[in-house]
């Protein structure tokens, strides 16, 4: 059960991702500072969509603790991510759904969840159903599993590799 957020967004992509990421960045071995891809991204969060955060000061502690990137407040809560490209989909739509999961567990209404990649102009609407709520379950599992690991999992060599901010820790 999701008694406490525990983890947060970000742990829950990277457990989609790759493990071996996860248990780093969990030890607090953050290559992402030194990342242009993720410098990028996070301008595109900045520059794109500044004036909705003024309607979020109600959520403001669990934002901080998920890192959401922010909330449209009207008749419920929707969940906006800002995301540079759709590389990695799947980990975007997890981490949402986990953010959904969240509010709906500390009994706030919540619509849905929007991806926005603004680079593309597109956006994806994201819905939380029960299957969801299991499969989310089951991913805090597993990231229990990877940090009870005395050694982070070996580099999973996937061809979006070379783009990771770990890339020479695994690889160099």
């Amino acid at each position: 059960m999701m008694d406490e957020i525990r983890y947060t967004a970000v742990q829950v992509s990277y457990y989609v991702i790759c493990r071996r990421k996860l248990w780093l960045f969990s030890r607090g071995i953050a290559q992402e500072y030194e990342s242009e891809d993720v410098a990028i991204g996070r301008l595109i969060d900045e520059v794109f969509y500044r004036r909705q955060r003024d309607r979020e000061e109600d959520y403001t502690a669990l934002m901080d603790r998920l890192k959401i990137d922010f909330l449209t407040v009207g008749d419920g809560v929707i969940v906006n991510e800002v995301k540079k490209s759709k590389a990695l989909e799947r980990a975007h739509i997890v981490q949402v759904k986990y953010y959904l999961l969240a509010f709906k567990r500390l009994g706030v209404k919540v619509k849905y969840g929007i991806i926005r990649y603004p680079k593309l102009r597109r956006t994806e609407k994201v819905y939380l159903s029960g299957e969801d709520e299991r499969e989310i379950e089951e991913i805090l599992k597993g990231i229990d599993s990877v940090l009870s690991l005395p050694v982070p999992p070996p580099p999973i060599n996937a061809s979006y590799c070379k783009r990771c901010a770990y890339y020479s820790f695994c690889y160099g």
